[in-house]
This record gives structure tokens, sequence and C-alpha cells, in this order.
């Protein structure tokens, strides 16, 4: 917010514009953390030189995690049981706060754990996240396709000489 400081813009239609991307960048800032009903205004005090801007934030309430569903494309019977399937399997909780960052992490660690279970190729086809402002909640679905299941071939060693197998 400080960076431009020393630059002032040339016009109030540029002293606008920079205001504007600001809130924007605050507006984004604040849904990360969760705060998706926040409000921010900009008093401009053109009395003072340079002139002075002051911006105002109510946060608001801050939305909770209603729901993180988990929806695997269909696989063959196997190894599925040991698929993530709760939104605490990947160290979130539904009541907790709606941070992206959680939430991106915890998409993160699906596609790790799944191919720390065999399936090197999965990927998240499709992200819904749903804000309800009425209720304050995030819902989240995630489609997923686990890929083939991958193994190792059969092992063999040779020449040990100064190593064990």
């Amino acid at each position: 917010m400080f960076a431009l400081r020393d630059r002032p813009p040339q016009s109030r239609a540029g002293l606008t514009r920079r205001i504007a991307r600001d809130k924007e960048r605050l507006f984004e800032l604040l849904r990360s953390e969760g705060f998706y009903n926040a409000e921010i205004n900009a008093v401009v005090d053109e009395t003072k030189t340079p002139v002075e801007v002051t911006l105002s934030i109510d946060t608001g309430i801050v939305y909770l995690l209603e729901q993180y569903e988990l929806r695997y494309a269909a696989t063959p019977a196997g190894d599925t049981e040991l698929f993530p399937r709760e939104p605490e399997d990947l160290g979130l909780a539904l009541g907790m706060r709606a941070q992206s960052s959680g939430i991106r992490q915890a998409s993160r660690d699906l596609i790790t754990r799944l191919g720390e279970i065999g399936r090197p190729l999965a990927s998240i086809t499709n992200r819904s996240f749903v804000v309800d402002h009425d209720k304050t909640t995030m819902r989240v679905t995630l489609d997923i396709d686990p890929g083939p299941r991958s193994a190792f071939g059969k092992v063999s060693m040779a020449q040990l000489d100064t190593v064990s197998a």
C-alpha cells in the first residue's frame, strides 16, 4: 500500500484508479482469510498536500467451511479404501475458518496422498467453491480422477560387492 507513496498520481482520475486497485487487493486478501462480506471505504482529503487517503476496513463476519466433498471418478476396486474421504483426512475441519491457504494445501495434500498409495497420475478435474452469504459459509467440492494404479515391477540387484542387498 505504501510502495507508491513517493510517486503520487498526476490526476484525480489516477488517484481514483489507484484507490480502486488497492481496495481490490485488500478484498482479495480479506477473502483469502475467510472474510467474504468485508467493506472498504476510502476517504480522500484534498486539503492536505500531498492528498491524504484513508481506507477504513470492516472485515464483517468470518465465513466457515460448511462442506468439503471429495468426488472420485469410478475406479476398479482395489486400493480405493485408502483414498482420503473426509476433510479431516486432509487436515481440514468442518466449521473452521474458510481460509484459502488451508483449502489449497488440502488439495495439494490430496494429490500427494494419492501418489503415495500408487496413484501418481491423480488429478483434480474440477473445483467448485460456493460462498453462501446468507449462512456465511463456504462449500467446496472437488472432482478427482485418481488415475490408474501403478506398481513397481520385479526388483533385482546385481554386482553388490560393497553393499548388502
